[in-house]
């Protein structure tokens, strides 16, 4: 929940404002360890994006919060030596922390599909969450496969979202919507790619 707020704020999104209008309790600021009602996460996100003015939020956020910032999570897929590492860590995680939904990867000839399938319903926040998870899923595969690297096809469970292909991580993939389950596909040939980055931070949780 910090994590978000923390990325909200970056976005020049009054947090403290939103929170109180959607009728968040003020508790979640107390303590990062405590356990957050998953639809308050999709209030928090909807609320956003139409604070932002644009459902794309979810995807602008891994640029204003990396996922080196990004609590638990963060520091545990920072520590991974390869790209693969990396994938198996943020699924691991990610069903370990939350039950909002699941990842897991599929093997398909010379591809590696990295899937996230949600686990419940809501209408406020669930594009946005959505998206932030496939951006979040690029960002971790691009610290071993440089900056610039893009996913040929991206499946979305959601409704297409207008603009999305505009988006840097986005552009050029075959984006297909509706599909019953969200994710990436990562060529293999990427999964050995070690872990490498320029900021310290990344580095030093690597030699921890």
């Amino acid at each position: 929940f910090s994590a978000v707020t923390s990325g909200l704020e970056k976005l020049n999104i009054p947090v403290d404002r939103l929170v109180e209008n959607v009728g968040l309790p003020m508790w979640h600021y107390e303590d990062p360890r405590t356990l957050v009602p998953g639809v308050h996460y999709f209030r928090l996100v909807g609320s956003g994006a139409r604070a932002f003015g644009s459902e794309r939020l979810g995807g602008l956020l891994p640029e204003h919060l990396p996922v080196v910032d990004f609590g638990v999570v963060g520091r545990q897929i920072t520590r991974a030596v390869t790209v693969h590492d990396a994938v198996r860590t943020a699924c691991d995680t990610m069903s370990r922390i939350t039950n909002i939904s699941t990842h897991r990867t599929v093997e398909d000839g010379d591809r590696l599909w990295w899937f996230r399938q949600r686990h419940q319903d809501a209408d406020a926040g669930l594009r946005q969450l959505e998206l932030a998870s496939i951006a979040y899923m690029i960002d971790i595969v691009r610290l071993g496969a440089g900056p610039d690297w893009r996913p040929e096809a991206i499946v979305f469970e959601s409704d297409a979202i207008p603009g999305v292909e505009r988006l840097e991580q986005f552009a050029d993939a075959d984006l297909r919507w509706r599909q019953g389950i969200s994710g990436i596909e990562i060529p293999r040939s990427l999964l050995a790619r070690r872990i490498a980055s320029s900021d310290p931070r990344v580095v030093r949780a690597t030699d921890d």
